[in-house]
């Protein structure tokens, strides 16, 4: 007997505008511990805002880098069978998913939430490459997780992501 498996193409859900706004903040913070820097060689200030600024700058670069990074990774399958779920390296048993997350969007947003975590996975987040059956595959989804009694949560991608 035949394994009922649907496979898609989907793609990352982090953008580039993401990598935009990490690139700007990192840029603020530059500026920061520039400013406390001048103040510190002038003899106003202490070295700790030195450090803290400098910190916070080289962390968001760090995820401006890696949104980058993943705002250009190629596109990857969804393997949709009976049994379970199977997404990039990761293969998730009915049982095993605590939640999944879908957006109000056009062609939204989705991500899984393994039992036993306590966010969601960034290579469990993804939205369908473009088209016009975004909607019958998103159903598809729903229909999956219903006959497996996991609770699909509807709400803004801002919340989980």
């Amino acid at each position: 007997m035949q394994e009922d498996k649907r496979i898609y193409q989907v793609r990352s859900t982090q953008s580039r505008t993401l990598a935009v706004a990490c690139g700007i903040q990192s840029g603020l913070w530059g500026t920061m511990a520039y400013g406390h820097y001048q103040s510190w060689v002038g003899g106003w200030a202490g070295p700790e805002s030195i450090g803290f600024t400098s910190f916070m700058a080289l962390f968001m670069l760090a995820f401006a880098i890696a949104a980058v990074w993943q705002s250009q990774r190629p596109a990857y399958m969804l393997h949709l069978g009976e049994k379970g779920i199977k997404l990039r390296r990761r293969e998730l048993l009915g049982d095993g998913i605590k939640r999944i997350y879908i957006s109000w969007e056009d062609n939204p947003s989705i991500s899984i939430k393994p039992k036993g975590s306590l966010i969601v996975p960034n290579d469990l987040s993804f939205r369908f490459q473009e088209g016009t059956e975004n909607e019958r595959r998103v159903s598809e989804l729903v229909n999956w997780a219903e006959s497996r009694k996991v609770p699909i949560i509807r709400r803004k991608a801002t919340r989980w992501v």
